[in-house]
């Protein structure tokens, strides 16, 4: 969070990837700031990125990365209008002309079917469809102008989606209440294809994709057993890496982040027995066994109260 409030003023892509965590961690956010002297709330700064992305809107509704640009930039498009979604879901004056007009460049975008080279697992590339194209479906399924008909194409067309699309894709259905999409399209684990980073397009990266992938499925589907399997794995790799993008981070800690929310307003009690005997408690506090205290052959959890544990 640090590392991405240095970036309030930069461009569209680092302005929201800034501002998007804020809507949910601002208290957050607020104390984390080196500045005390700084007057800059995370209020001031959530409006600021929706005053700038106004500014960088050009007449099709695209978004440009920098100021007085005159190409569009379809990835920072999609990124800030779901960012706008999302903000004025949480009570921010978000223009409604701004919302339309970004939703119809992303359908417009939609009616090309093109591809590009998807680079992964180190050696290996395939052609794709843009990571744009299925964000922008995610995206629209989210404002409530779902485009089925380009959603069931890709559905059909699955080999064209790379792993992280897939999540989306699946995700999309979820949110017009089509669980048996959501079901087909969903990956049984997000593994055997890590993509190779990449710092233009859809800056996407093996820890930008997962956590992307997460963040839909903690939305759409919070009880998913896929999640804290996610979870755990995005976790390690944020500790393993000494570099990070905005994209990383913005998305690994809106998903990690969510999860630890829901997680702060459970109410659980567990008993952890083994063989039929309790031989650990857990009362709402992080629990350590020892290899010692599993030692059995049955291991059972049994939980009481609210929320997950």
């Amino acid at each position: 969070m640090n590392y991405l409030l240095q970036y309030p003023y930069g461009c569209t892509e680092q302005t929201v990837s800034a501002a998007f965590p804020q809507l949910y961690f601002g208290d957050l956010a607020d104390a984390m700031k080196k500045n005390k002297s700084s007057t800059a709330t995370s209020v001031a700064n959530i409006n600021e990125a929706i005053r700038k992305i106004k500014m960088r809107q050009l007449y099709n509704g695209a978004v440009t990365l920098w100021d007085d640009e005159g190409t569009a930039n379809w990835w920072t498009t999609v990124y800030a209008a779901h960012f706008l979604l999302e903000a004025r879901r949480a009570g921010y004056d978000v223009d409604n002309s701004l919302v339309e007009t970004m939703m119809g460049y992303l359908i417009n975008r939609l009616k090309t079917k093109e591809t590009i080279d998807y680079y992964y697992n180190r050696t290996e590339k395939k052609k794709i469809a843009p990571k744009e194209v299925v964000y922008s479906m995610y995206v629209l399924a989210l404002g409530n102008r779902a485009q089925i008909s380009v959603m069931n194409y890709y559905k059909a067309n699955a080999t064209l989606l790379s792993l992280d699309s897939r999540y989306m894709l699946a995700a999309a259905y979820a949110l017009i209440g089509d669980k048996k999409s959501f079901n087909a399209m969903l990956p049984g684990a997000f593994s055997g294809e890590i993509s190779v980073a990449q710092s233009g397009g859809s800056f996407y990266s093996d820890v930008r994709d997962e956590a992307i992938a997460l963040n839909t499925l903690v939305d759409v589907d919070p009880g998913n057993t896929q999640i804290p399997v996610m979870a755990k794995h995005v976790s390690g790799l944020l500790k393993q890496r000494y570099w990070l993008s905005t994209q990383e981070r913005a998305f690994a800690f809106l998903a990690i982040g969510k999860i630890a929310k829901r997680s702060a307003t459970a109410n659980i009690q567990a008993e952890v027995k083994v063989n039929g005997k309790t031989v650990s408690k857990f009362n709402n506090n992080d629990l350590k066994l020892t290899a010692v205290q599993l030692g059995g052959t049955n291991i059972e959890l049994v939980t009481k109260g609210t929320g997950r544990l």
